[in-house]
């Protein structure tokens, strides 16, 4: 079965992101049901001011 792979954050960080403060999570890739769609992210970009928005 594949997997879905989410790195999320596990901590804040004090000034600069470190490894430390993420954390991966693997959980199984789950089925659409009737009139979903299921779609993969290939890439995704988060830009400094974005970061701070969701880390405050």
């Amino acid at each position: 079965m594949p997997m879905n792979q989410q790195i999320l954050l596990a901590s804040r960080p004090d000034v600069v992101a470190r490894t430390e403060n993420f954390r991966l999570v693997e959980t199984p890739v789950p089925q659409p049901g009737e009139g979903q769609v299921l779609l993969r992210t290939c890439t995704c970009r988060s830009t400094p001011t974005c970061v701070r928005a969701w880390t405050t």
